[in-house]
């Protein structure tokens, strides 16, 4: 894999679209598991307070940053990761990649439904891949009904499993169940993409997706999501206070 860069303790994927689209093409190729995780500023600030989470985090193959302010912190780290990698535009790859392929997708996560209608859209737009499986996102997580559910993914034979959970459910669920997965080659974590491609929720236009304000489109779209805008100061306070202990350590350093 890539080189890793190191941003409050998640060590995010030092890559660009396309070298990302390179490296799970290559990993299907291989034979391999490999999972794919997309850490926001957000989330970030919310896997501070929990060394469980970022060790959950840190152990995917592939760590994406999707949003500005990854990359924007990145650069004030002297430590500048190459661009945004958003969620979405690797579940698109991977779409495209199953349909080029014939590969087989499942889809997890949502509301009642909502995987549902996502796969009838997905047919459409790409029908080569098979849609071989839909669950809603509601289920216990640790219990017979998980046991359930992993038997019901084997038994579809997927070769590229989309988990849309949300944070943190999402990462803890593949970290849990990635042993369980016998037929899965690529597990992608990408949280509300289930609700753009059920037609639930529409994505930011391209003006918008360029400029780095994605998440502000979201937050018109969905103003209850403005909440969520809290961790943005949090964050970067933390990544000042990082910047401050390298730039002590790299004193220190120099004095010895």
């Amino acid at each position: 894999m890539k080189d890793k860069i190191n941003v409050l303790g998640i060590r995010f994927s030092d890559v660009t679209q396309k070298e990302a689209e390179k490296i799970l093409s290559r990993a299907y190729i291989e034979n391999g598991f490999t999972s794919v995780f997309t850490p926001n500023p957000e989330i970030t600030v919310r896997a501070q307070s929990s060394p469980k989470l970022k060790k959950i985090i840190n152990s995917s193959e592939l760590i994406l940053p999707d949003g500005i302010g990854i990359v924007l912190a990145s650069r004030i780290l002297s430590a500048p990761l190459k661009e945004r990698v958003a969620g979405i535009d690797m579940g698109e790859f991977l779409l495209r990649y199953a349909d080029e392929h014939a590969l087989r997708i499942f889809i997890l996560g949502g509301k009642n439904g909502a995987a549902k209608r996502a796969g009838e859209n997905i047919s459409k737009t790409y029908p080569k891949l098979t849609v071989c499986g839909t669950h809603h996102g509601y289920f216990e997580k640790s219990k017979k009904e998980n046991e359930r559910l992993v038997k019901i993914i084997n038994d579809s034979g997927c070769d590229i499993l989309f988990v849309c959970l949300g944070f943190p459910e999402q990462e803890r669920w593949i970290y849990e169940n990635r042993s369980k997965l016998r037929t899965v080659k690529i597990a992608a974590a990408l949280g509300g993409s289930v609700d753009v491609w059920s037609g639930q929720v529409k994505r930011a236009p391209k003006a918008w997706q360029a400029l780095g304000m994605e998440w502000c489109w979201r937050v018109i779209q969905s103003p209850a999501r403005i909440k969520r805008l809290a961790s943005i100061p949090i964050f970067i306070d933390l990544v000042i206070k990082q910047k401050y202990r390298l730039k002590k350590l790299n004193e220190e350093s120099v004095k010895l």
